[in-house]
């Protein structure tokens, strides 16, 4: 990825600190379950645990609570999100604040976890980042994430599709992809779900996608011309409409990779 990239990337989030939590309805809900998924690991009495993509704090606080004597590394790509987690959190002995590319990680090779809820997607090379994460961790360390999967905006890919048009929604892995792409890594367990979330109209989607950060389309997409993106927001309304407004599908993938001793 392009340092131009990765700075637009760090600024799209940097811009949605104050708009994030009001529209991280899924990301509230992803965090809870890979909460879930994690509870039970026996890390130790004092694990070291880093995460990747902290954000505005949302999966921190699970962290927080999960590993209460923890040593907490807590990173994310824009300074930011960093700064609103501090806020959220607190100071407190044994939590760390760093800006961090996690593609690039600067930490010890000794972690007992690394985790990272809705933020390995923006990863330009998934397989190599995750393996460069993996690395940190120490003999039967866990590598835990919660990823969007191949069906997300199924709804909005398809109006595209079916108009002509191409997109700019990233295309993501299906489970047994992602699975494929673990198995060098460990033992991996990988679960999905499929949430269906609903929006007035297409516009108020887009905008959701802006206000998260989350908007912005794969490398080499050309925009729509203005018509032609009032056409794809029709069509999709009366495809997608409900009883709530439209309907979107979040694709959710769940990982735990146990690296071997």
């Amino acid at each position: 990825m392009t340092r131009g990239r990765k700075k637009a990337i760090r600024l799209a989030f940097s811009g949605a600190v104050a708009t994030y939590d009001g529209e991280a309805q899924v990301h509230r809900h992803t965090a809870e379950r890979l909460a879930g998924k994690i509870s039970g690991l026996p890390l130790g009495p004092s694990p070291i645990v880093l995460e990747v993509g902290c954000g505005t704090g949302l999966f921190t606080a699970e962290l927080a609570a999960l590993f209460a004597n923890a040593t907490l590394l807590i990173s994310d790509l824009s300074p930011a999100m960093v700064e609103s987690c501090r806020r959220r959190l607190g100071e407190k002995p044994g939590r760390f604040f760093l800006a961090m590319d996690g593609e690039a990680p600067v930490s010890p090779n000794n972690l007992d976890m690394i985790a990272s809820s809705l933020a390995v997607q923006w990863f330009s090379d998934l397989g190599y980042g995750l393996g460069r994460l993996a690395a940190c961790l120490k003999p039967g360390g866990v590598l835990a994430f919660a990823t969007f999967g191949a069906d997300t905006f199924r709804e909005w890919r398809k109006a595209n599709d079916e108009l002509g048009h191409s997109p700019g929604a990233y295309l993501y892995l299906r489970r047994d992809q992602l699975e494929r792409l673990l198995a060098p890594l460990g033992r991996v367990l990988v679960d999905e779900e499929r949430l269906q979330v609903s929006y007035p109209d297409g516009l108020a989607f887009l905008r959701s996608l802006k206000a998260l950060g989350g908007h912005l389309p794969h490398p080499g997409y050309l925009p729509l011309s203005p018509g032609a993106l009032r056409r794809v927001l029709g069509y999709f309304d009366r495809m997608a409409a409900g009883e709530d407004g439209v309907t979107l599908t979040h694709h959710l993938l769940y990982a735990v990779v146990f690296r071997e001793r």
